[in-house]
């Protein structure tokens, strides 16, 4: 297809011929002033083309040179480690902790909220009291209840404008939902 680039030659070629004719026809209006800008803006344009498409010889010596001091690392690296093979435990084993208890295993999160009111009846203050209690069942399992949920303390979403077919995707950031959530993500 002979339009999958475009030639910045030809570009400047029509802007010259539309500057030339729109002086021809309309000479001392603003309309030449502003062909001359495009003239001058497409120019400038092929040259930061060539610029760009030039290869960038000290970003790819840097490049390769930090590659290669990874790689010497890495191995200097490997040679210091001690690597065991067999049935030896590769991870250690903790000794001399003993009597450990989960203690009573309830963590209570509770939240307060005070805003003032000004109306024509008077000023007054209105409250709001919440808690998030998680209780322990096991050390693996947390049974978590709330009551009068503070949403409040959540950021707000960024503001987006959705032009696609797609749904925005915004994620979860109220901390009751996101408690323990690490034990479901998979990485």
């Amino acid at each position: 297809m002979p339009y999958r680039t475009l030639n910045p030659d030809k570009i400047i070629e029509t802007a010259e011929t539309l500057q030339r004719r729109i002086s021809e026809r309309f000479p001392g209006s603003g309309l030449s002033g502003v062909c001359r800008e495009l003239v001058d803006v497409a120019r400038a344009s092929k040259q930061r083309i060539v610029a760009v498409s030039r290869p960038n010889w000290a970003l790819r010596v840097g490049i390769a040179l930090i590659l290669i001091l990874g790689i010497g690392l890495l191995g200097y690296v490997a040679t210091i480690i001690e690597i065991k093979r067999g049935t030896e435990n590769l991870f250690g084993v903790l000794e001399g902790i003993e009597n450990i208890t989960q203690g009573v295993g309830i963590d209570v999160k509770p939240y307060v909220k005070m805003a003032p009111r000004h109306d024509a009846t008077g000023d007054s203050v209105d409250l709001d009291a919440g808690a998030d209690i998680f209780y322990k069942l096991t050390p693996s399992m947390t049974l978590t209840l709330t009551f009068n949920t503070d949403f409040a303390e959540t950021e707000v979403d960024e503001r987006l404008v959705n032009l696609t077919r797609f749904p925005l995707f915004f994620p979860e950031q109220r901390d009751f939902f996101l408690y323990y959530i690490f034990k479901f993500v998979c990485i």
